[in-house]
């Protein structure tokens, strides 16, 4: 007697979405967007925190963006502002991933090395706040200090990179 070969089956499980090319963006653009945010966020507090004002940046930027305050104006920490300033920075913040998960592709497709995307991505962060703040937000960067804006862009997009880098190691 002759073994039979077993049963044919179909594989029925349902396909992994973060295995598309949509799933992969919205992956990259969302953890992206939480790490590049929450990089400068932290990076913001700490630098706040050591001057002995948590929180001030955002309380400036959202003081300067929401009322007719001017940022040099600005002494005091306000947690509407703070609030406020955070749904924006976030928001921001989504759009800096999709850009990052496009850039990245567009990095990858040149056969650069992955960490190539460090400096789009730092004159990208860095031409939206001087944009944002040359036109809503005058004398934010002033008030802040450009040095440190410049800092934690490059963290950030060291830190974006380095997710991004992470996600396509196998690529």
């Amino acid at each position: 007697m002759q073994p039979t070969a077993p049963p044919q089956t179909r594989n029925t499980a349902p396909p992994n979405p973060a295995a598309t090319p949509t799933g992969d963006f919205a992956y990259e653009t969302f953890y992206g967007a939480a790490i590049g945010g929450a990089t400068i966020a932290l990076f913001f507090l700490v630098l706040d925190s050591i001057a002995g004002r948590p929180l001030f940046t955002p309380s400036l930027m959202g003081t300067a963006l929401f009322t007719e305050t001017s940022p040099t104006a600005v002494s005091a920490v306000r947690v509407d502002m703070v609030a406020l300033y955070s749904v924006v920075h976030f928001g921001s913040f989504l759009l800096f991933g999709a850009a990052a998960s496009k850039l990245r592709t567009w990095v990858a497709a040149a056969a650069l090395g992955p960490f190539a995307l460090v400096g789009p991505l730092f004159v990208l962060l860095t031409a939206a706040f001087a944009a944002g703040g040359l036109l809503p937000l005058a004398g934010v960067g002033s008030a802040i200090g450009w040095h440190w804006v410049l800092a934690a862009n490059l963290a950030t997009a060291v830190a974006m990179t380095a997710f991004l880098a992470s996600v396509h190691a196998g690529d």
